[in-house]
């Protein structure tokens, strides 16, 4: 027989005992805002912008009518902000 290694220490010799740290339990806050929110808004509201602008342009100029459709500009002004909007809700 070979003889336990103590009553109380039911693990074998090869088996590790894992012990957490104290801080182990304590969770890390994730800041509230990203450091590089700035950058990403930014560049979501100008190219956001000017990619909406270019969307518009080619349909006031390929869409239904040409350029010289009546009511067309005021179809296209209001379509830029929803296209807008969009773009940057996705950043």
């Amino acid at each position: 027989m070979t003889p336990q290694l103590g009553a109380a220490n039911k693990h074998t010799k090869h088996e590790a005992i894992r012990v957490a740290p104290k801080d182990a339990t304590k969770k890390v806050a994730k800041p509230a805002i990203a450091h590089d929110w700035w950058s990403k808004t930014l560049a979501g509201v100008i190219l956001g912008f000017s990619l909406s602008l270019g969307l518009v342009g080619l349909f006031a100029w390929l869409g239904p009518g040409g350029i010289h459709a009546l009511e067309k500009s005021q179809f296209v002004m209001w379509m830029i902000t929803p296209i807008w909007m969009l773009i940057l809700s996705f950043i």
